[in-house]
């Protein structure tokens, strides 16, 4: 039998009628990881011996690895707990998670929703998918959460939302390859305070991999924005509603092992993009760096671009060093007549 700490039915029928209570979560199981590293179609490593099913509500925070490599469906996934507990979920190729959730409810997906240093972690590989039908995702809730998506497929029926309530960590989502899709709002940082942090390396997929139905907002200083370039240039976001960039963080770096090149990048468009108080950070090196941002017509209505160009200095090194290494070669071409 399956330990679950279930909800008595009679609990659930006198909280739906007395309290109406809206909630994904309501009357339905508890299933725990039982810790350590291993595939989630064991039953052995869930407690009680038995495996979730669509009607449960899912918990990883014993730490350790689930790994998922087969089609899935569950209610409710919460990675990463109070205090020091931890929990990461990597969907492998072949591996799809289905959350139904409920719609308008506090979440479908919780990654560290309890104060203290808990740390949920999700990662999509190429041939995995996690599809939430309702209700919203939450990464880094209270504590810390990451979602890194290397590949496969990411839709969100309602909002996606990196960090919320705590002013000293947060949440990221990096996205390398694969496809992003929310039906309604992406909102990193909800406060003034709130750390978070969306990331994209490269463009793998020609500007139709990262979309959002709704509104993109940046609300905070400490929410960040960063693009890192390859050769293929990058990835552009596509948002269907308005962009609020407003008081937040560009963040501009080279891919790991790219050594850079001039250009003109789309970074995001979106029918209207606001940029009061947008503050840059130039990490590109090399000796190029960003000659401007701004914001111009075209794609969705309106496009984030910036335009990156090989530094003064650098020119004149490389053209010194050329006329250099010419003089040398002339001389001795010279001493040889």
């Amino acid at each position: 039998m399956k330990d679950t700490h279930k909800t008595p039915f009679i609990a659930c029928i006198l909280s739906a009628g007395l309290f109406s209570i809206a909630a994904n979560t309501a009357c339905a199981d508890s299933v725990y990881w039982s810790g350590g590293t291993g595939l989630w179609s064991v039953p052995t490593n869930w407690d009680g011996g038995s495996l979730p099913t669509s009607a449960d509500n899912v918990y990883l925070d014993k730490g350790g690895e689930t790994q998922l490599s087969t089609t899935q469906t569950i209610t409710y996934l919460q990675a990463g707990r109070q205090y020091a507990g931890a929990g990461s979920l990597v969907i492998q190729n072949g591996g799809t998670l289905n959350v139904t959730g409920a719609a308008g409810s506090t979440g479908a997906i919780n990654l560290s929703p309890v104060n203290g240093a808990g740390f949920g972690q999700i990662t999509i590989q190429s041939g995995g998918a996690l599809n939430v039908t309702n209700g919203s995702v939450f990464i880094g809730r209270k504590g810390e959460g990451l979602i890194t998506q290397t590949g496969g497929a990411f839709t969100v029926g309602e909002n996606l939302q990196i960090g919320r309530d705590n002013p000293s960590v947060g949440g990221t989502y990096s996205i390398s390859g694969g496809t992003l899709s929310v039906t309604g709002d992406f909102e990193v940082a909800s406060s003034a305070t709130t750390v978070g942090r969306i990331e994209v390396t490269g463009n793998w997929d020609g500007d139709n991999s990262i979309n959002v139905g709704g509104d993109f907002k940046l609300s905070s200083p400490v929410s960040v924005l960063a693009y890192n370039l390859n050769a293929a240039g990058i990835e552009e976001i596509m948002v269907a509603g308005s962009a609020s960039l407003n008081n937040s963080t560009l963040e501009l770096n080279f891919a790991d092992g790219f050594i850079g090149q001039a250009g003109t990048y789309d970074l995001l468009t979106a029918t209207s993009i606001s940029t009061s108080g947008l503050v840059l950070d130039d990490n590109l090196t090399n000796g190029f760096s960003v000659e401007k941002w701004e914001v111009v017509s075209g794609g969705n209505g309106q496009i984030l671009q910036v335009t990156v160009i090989p530094e003064p200095n650098a020119s004149c090194s490389l053209l010194g060093g050329l006329v250099a290494i010419g003089l040398a070669v002339y001389s001795v071409a010279k001493r040889r007549r």
